[in-house]
């Protein structure tokens, strides 16, 4: 896929001084990409919090009471 990205010169060569071996933009973007949607997967997950309709409620543990 080919596109135009309008980005920021600062951040791009900061991006490029950061690596030894000399980055092509493509791998620069594709790990760009890959760090966004984990990073948003990791949010949408957060937000779910333990919930769904299709589990039955776990039993817990009573604690101990205090002596």
């Amino acid at each position: 896929m080919h596109f135009t990205i309008n980005t920021d010169d600062t951040r791009y060569k900061a991006a490029l001084d950061l690596d030894d071996l000399g980055m092509q933009i493509e791998y620069i973007f594709n790990k760009a990409l890959d760090v966004y949607v984990r990073v948003k997967a990791g949010k949408r997950l957060a937000e779910l919090g333990g919930k769904s309709s299709l589990t039955e409620d776990i039993r817990r543990r009573q604690s101990e009471p205090d002596q």
